[in-house]
């Protein structure tokens, strides 16, 4: 797509000809935790459960769950289901406004978003764009994830108990995620599954895309990555890496890159130097950009994209890491570095949302310089800059963060609940942050 206004043609033609809650994602793609047997078609909702005894009749069902039938019928319907809130929230802003909806449905033909909507809500649909995770295995311990994905979260959890006083991040971090981990790996009827589907869906894919956890700890990762090099598919291969391993599994993805056709490289940061490291523990920032360059320089990855993940704390070094990516941008001109900009909803208490407007509007007005000097430069493609544009107005404009979230007072003090706690366990400090954030800081 070349600019915004071909989005909204995109979105008016294809979608809303359809109904005004059409997605493509409920249909086409799929995230698949195999570790707890979740299921989602976007990282907005709320996962939810795969029938376990359904995946024995037809593994098809990793997929088309009666959640996701319930879900494409509202759509169909024209009605929009309330666990796409968010969506509905940005596009409630103006018809100028673009959704996620519409980039989630970028990546399927008009015509088969077509034949999606004519079939039956309940039709079998095999996905061309599925995201799988195996296990939980990581060497990271982000400040917003939890134990159900990280075994680093898990160990703090073991070590320290839970975190006192916490009541609106969903009780992420009151658990060590033992319960959604019940399945040990080799005998996990959903890893079972995933491998008595491949047949079929290998032959459909499009994209494939591998998350964690750290997938390249992972030995089901390896696996797959053996059988796509064996096969020679040429689907798209996406691995969600924070790029913070040891030397050896970075050397392993390198070698191994050169057996594969179509590999990206999905990782994640959002802000620069101590900053990044508080927000994601166990990160060696400098590491991690070596580990960029090294890929650049010497893999046979296809494009590598910089996934960030919007939060209360990474916006006070945001632009210094926007200069980040443009100078790779710059130097590294025949390969493929994009950027992706994603906002933290969950645990709400970390959202931007929980800030004071005073704060906002500074960081708003900073955005909006960057953007300024930027907006021209033909390093950043229309996606990026629309990724850009949506940041600068929901810094300005969201005030809670998502739907059933009014309560910014309580989240503000579980922020400071949290952040206190999580100084003492991981030996850190939250005073690396600006002095006029630690003013408002102190006052909670």
């Amino acid at each position: 797509m070349a600019d915004s206004k071909e989005l909204v043609k995109f979105r008016n033609e294809v979608l809303n000809s359809k109904s005004q809650s059409f997605c493509g994602a409920k249909w086409g793609n799929s995230t698949l935790w195999l570790n707890s047997g979740e299921t989602a078609s976007c990282h907005l909702p709320p996962v939810h459960k795969i029938d376990v005894v359904q995946i024995q009749e037809d593994p098809a069902k990793l997929h088309t769950t009666d959640h996701k039938i319930k879900m494409r019928d509202l759509m169909q319907k024209g009605e929009k289901p309330t666990e796409c809130d968010y969506c509905w929230k940005v596009e409630s802003m103006g018809p100028d406004y673009l959704s996620d909806r519409v980039f989630k449905s970028l990546q399927f033909t008009p015509e088969e978003m077509q034949k999606w909507y004519e079939l039956p809500a309940d039709a079998r649909v095999v996905p061309p764009t599925i995201e799988v995770m195996f296990d939980r295995t990581c060497n990271f311990a982000c400040s917003y994830c939890n134990a159900n994905f990280s075994t680093e979260w898990a160990k703090d959890i073991k070590k320290h108990g839970f975190y006192e006083g916490e009541t609106r991040g969903m009780g992420a971090f009151k658990h060590d995620g033992s319960i959604n981990n019940c399945y040990e790996k080799e005998n996990n009827p959903f890893i079972e599954a995933w491998w008595n589907w491949w047949p079929e869906l290998a032959n459909e894919l499009r994209v494939l895309r591998i998350t964690g956890g750290e997938p390249l700890m992972s030995d089901d990762v390896w696996k797959l990555f053996d059988r796509v090099i064996e096969e020679e598919r040429e689907f798209e291969v996406g691995v969600n890496s924070n790029l913070g391993a040891k030397k050896a599994l970075i050397d392993k993805l390198i070698q191994k890159s050169h057996g594969m056709k179509n590999l990206t490289i999905f990782t994640s940061m959002e802000a620069v130097g101590d900053q990044a490291e508080y927000i994601r523990d166990k990160l060696d920032y400098n590491h991690w950009k070596n580990n960029i360059e090294r890929i650049l320089e010497e893999s046979n990855v296809r494009r590598i994209v910089v996934m960030m993940t919007i939060n209360a704390l990474c916006i006070f070094s945001v632009t210094n890491f926007l200069d980040q990516m443009m100078e790779w941008k710059k130097k590294y001109t025949k390969k493929s570095l994009g950027i992706s900009v994603n906002f933290l909803r969950f645990p709400a208490f970390m959202s931007v949302t929980v800030l004071p407007n005073e704060l906002r509007h500074g960081i708003h007005k900073e955005l909006e310089d960057w953007y300024e000097t930027n907006r021209y430069s033909p390093y950043l493609n229309s996606m990026e800059k629309g990724d850009i544009e949506r940041l600068i107005s929901y810094v300005k404009v969201i005030e809670k963060p998502h739907l059933y979230d009014t309560d910014i007072e309580a989240n503000r003090k579980d922020f400071k609940r949290f952040y206190e706690q999580y100084d003492i366990r991981r030996d850190k400090t939250i005073r690396i942050f600006p002095k006029e954030f630690l003013e408002w800081y102190d006052t909670l």
